[in-house]
């Protein structure tokens, strides 16, 4: 939708159809292979950590499938944000699938902050094992944090704690 607003008026139209296009397939595909409908959550790696030795315990490093089975925030709120800016298109452009995706994203924001939310902490837990004994982690992420901030996931009280309390400096022991 950003790159909507940014080209001339007479363009937007087409890349809208082919925008929605990629996007309404791409999220419906996810929706069948890594949708989890008990737990509410996409499955899946972290988004964006790159070096999976710094992120997940030491004894997933020969062994992914609990990783690809467990739930990574940074992950949801992505997902979250593409089914919400898939139905802002599909309502742009009169699909009636566009309350579905809306559906998607609103029911989705449920579950992220029904699951990732730490209380004690003030912060969205990085990811959470695989069901049925499905535990948040100890870590957080700053993106993850970030996104679910400037996205509205995270409501004005829930980004107030984050800002308050994802640690920036060296920690005291």
């Amino acid at each position: 939708a950003d790159v909507l607003e940014n080209l001339p008026a007479a363009e937007r139209p087409a890349v809208a159809a082919k925008l929605y296009e990629v996007a309404r397939d791409t999220v419906e595909q996810d929706r069948r292979f890594a949708f989890d409908a008990h737990a509410a959550l996409y499955r899946g790696e972290t988004s964006f950590l790159d070096w999976r030795e710094q992120n997940y315990p030491e004894w997933t490093r020969n062994d992914v499938s609990s990783i690809a089975a467990g739930y990574a925030f940074s992950t949801n709120v992505l997902h979250e944000i593409a089914l919400r800016r898939t139905a802002e298109l599909a309502r742009e452009l009169g699909d009636p699938l566009a309350m579905r995706y809306a559906e998607w994203a609103q029911d989705l924001k449920r579950a992220i902050n029904a699951r990732f939310w730490q209380a004690q902490w003030g912060l969205y837990s990085s990811y959470l094992s695989s069901e049925p004994n499905s535990v948040p982690s100890n870590s957080y992420d700053l993106l993850g944090l970030s996104l679910a901030i400037i996205h509205g996931i995270a409501d004005t009280d829930k980004a107030r704690l984050i800002l308050q309390h994802y640690q920036i400096g060296r920690a005291h022991v």
